[in-house]
């Protein structure tokens, strides 16, 4: 079973991703923190992690980094509002960057691809 994590200052954006992820992949071990220095805190190095650019304090693409830093392998999928970060995200190798509101449907096959790469 794949362990994700979910990264987004706005609570409903975190809890909407959270139930797309239950509704597609029912019984998945998931996690969700208010802000990277929180996911980063718990000690938790999930298999893969959605995450929010713009957040308080630190941002998505420094959290990502230091995610990298623990384990080279992590699926990292950065979403956002803002285009002007998706060089920044792939220069982490992110799987993906998807703009905010997450079209369902391209978040129903990211999830998918996702999960077989983590596999």
């Amino acid at each position: 079973m794949v362990e994700i994590a979910v990264v987004d200052d706005e609570k409903e954006i975190r809890e909407h991703i959270c139930r797309l992820i239950e509704r597609q992949k029912p019984g998945s071990r998931i996690r969700a923190y208010a802000a990277g220095e929180e996911l980063l805190a718990a000690g938790d190095v999930p298999d893969m992690v959605f995450l929010d650019v713009r957040m308080p304090g630190m941002n998505g693409i420094e959290t990502a980094r230091s995610l990298r830093k623990r384990r080279e392998e992590i699926i990292l999928i950065f979403l956002t509002g803002l285009k002007e970060y998706v060089f920044d995200a792939f220069d982490l190798y992110a799987f993906q960057y998807l703009l905010k509101p997450v079209d369902e449907k391209k978040f129903a096959e990211v999830l998918e691809r996702a999960e077989k790469e983590a596999v």
